[in-house]
């Protein structure tokens, strides 16, 4: 009957070793899953300021060229 018990004993202290460590894996892996999302969102935003910034440049340089052709015109016609 002892034998038996501390075996049991024994499982169950092996048992809660593995899912602590299983817990803890767990937590790690959520809390860099966490930071990588955070780091991803940042890349993302970066991106989408630098994709406005070049659209808002484009939008600049077809005002300048239209300006540029007119006065070209207007140079013409004297």
């Amino acid at each position: 009957m002892g034998n038996q018990l501390d075996k049991l004993l024994s499982d169950e202290k092996f048992f809660k070793e593995v899912v602590g460590r299983v817990n803890r894996e767990h937590r790690i892996l959520k809390e860099n899953a966490i930071k990588e999302r955070g780091v991803q969102e940042k890349s993302l935003e970066k991106i989408k300021v630098r994709q406005q910034r070049n659209h808002e440049l484009h939008e600049d340089s077809k005002i300048s060229r239209e300006e540029l052709n007119q006065q070209l015109c207007e140079l013409r016609e004297k």
